[in-house]
């Protein structure tokens, strides 16, 4: 039985490996992994002049026979082509040795829709049979319910766990978040940020390894924070996360499952190499972090059904997912209590962070969020900005104007 650890070395060799298999590679790789997980698999290889017989492989207890399809570059049309090909050669070549026709692919895109169409239309049209299709994340599943020699036989390398300790510092964070700064996708607009419910983590189908290792790395968040902190420019932030959010969106259309998304994902912050442990806990800080703000994966709806909880994204009084001292109307009180002389909002957002760090104030704040308490200020007229310097008023002289 692998542990977390191993399991999560495993996927990573297994998404390497099947970024490169196709045509022959993959059936081969397909052939050794059903023959090692099922006792009654029969490989069916191409011979003379008969060919397959519209088959890679068989189950003979079950009746499924299984036909793959793998090229280098998908094509909609090839593909179907070579799904009514395979059914129509296997019902007449091996009429009554299957009962289940199964399309193994590997695009880790997930199913094309003319082929989900074939295979709806093929249901109607062959009703005596079942259709079902077969991904690389279903032949993950498949992977590991093999013991481990067996796994690293298929993988062809030994599964090598380095030991994870839980501490990451700036400096394991600043090349990643380097790294993003360096390789932005400029993106035309971006939805104000929110604070995060747990319900997202259902809403996007987020398997039990990777919530495991979001709120390892949401232990450590803060530290992004104090990076932003740290530097001259108030606004990086926000625009490293405009970029983030503009990739994710893109990765999100072409990707169904949340597993794939995360590992281009990674592959956005740190490039395609492997680096040590406290590296790769580095990169699900950065990813937590911006899962947190809301910058990455979708929301939930307000309301998910009458028996659903609601979600938590009030921002104004503290909430369950809102720190006391984080809340907009705590934070408002702040910018009222040192905003004592006009200042410009690069003095007052300075003047703050400071006060936050004196007081024992150690909830994340970023700059979006201290925007969104000086809108809060200014909507109920406390405080107005004159000659671009930020300036309080009275609240009976702003309450008088509202009369």
């Amino acid at each position: 039985m692998l542990n977390f650890h191993e399991r999560m070395f495993v996927k990573a060799m297994y998404r390497e490996q099947m970024a490169n298999l196709h045509g022959d590679a993959f059936e081969d790789f397909f052939h050794r992994l059903m023959s090692a997980r099922y006792s009654d698999f029969v490989q069916v290889r191409t011979h003379g002049n008969i060919g397959d017989l519209g088959a890679d492989g068989l189950r003979l207890h079950n009746g499924r026979l299984y036909a793959c399809y793998a090229p280098e570059v998908f094509d909609a049309t090839k593909a179907g082509g070579k799904f009514a090909n395979d059914l129509a050669k296997a019902i007449r070549k091996r009429s009554g040795e299957f009962g289940t026709f199964v399309f193994v692919y590997n695009d880790a895109r997930g199913l094309h829709p003319e082929v989900s169409r074939l295979l709806a239309q093929a249901r109607v049209e062959h009703s005596r049979l079942e259709f079902e299709p077969m991904g690389p994340q279903h032949l993950l599943r498949k992977l590991f319910e093999l013991v481990r020699h067996e796994i690293e036989d298929l993988l062809r390398a030994p599964i090598l766990v380095e030991e994870v300790v839980y501490g990451v510092g700036l400096e394991d964070l600043t090349p990643l978040l380097q790294h993003l700064m360096e390789h932005r996708r400029r993106a035309d607009g971006q939805a104000a940020p929110r604070e995060v419910s747990a319900l997202k983590m259902d809403y996007n189908r987020l398997g039990e390894d990777d919530r495991t290792m979001l709120r390892i790395g949401m232990r450590h968040t803060h530290l992004i924070e104090q990076y932003y902190q740290g530097i001259a420019d108030v606004t990086e932030r926000d625009e490293v996360a405009a970029d983030f959010n503009a990739y994710y969106g893109q990765i999100a259309d072409e990707y169904d499952e949340s597993e794939q998304v995360l590992a281009e994902l990674r592959k956005y912050v740190a490039g395609n190499q492997r680096g040590t442990s406290a590296t790769e806990i580095a990169w699900w800080v950065v990813v937590a972090y911006f899962f947190e703000t809301c910058d990455i994966f979708r929301e939930p709806p307000a309301r998910m059904g009458a028996d659903q909880h609601r979600t938590c994204f009030r921002m104004i009084v503290p909430t369950k997912g809102i720190a006391p001292q984080r809340s907009l109307l705590a934070v408002g009180a702040q910018i009222l209590q040192t905003l004592d002389r006009p200042m410009t909002v690069s003095q007052a957002w300075t003047t703050l962070r400071q006060w936050r760090r004196d007081h024992g104030h150690h909830a994340p704040v970023p700059f979006w969020w201290f925007v969104l308490a000086l809108d809060s200020l200014h909507a109920i007229g406390v405080v107005e900005l004159r000659e671009e310097l930020l300036v309080t008023r009275r609240v009976d002289a702003a309450a008088a104007q509202r009369v």
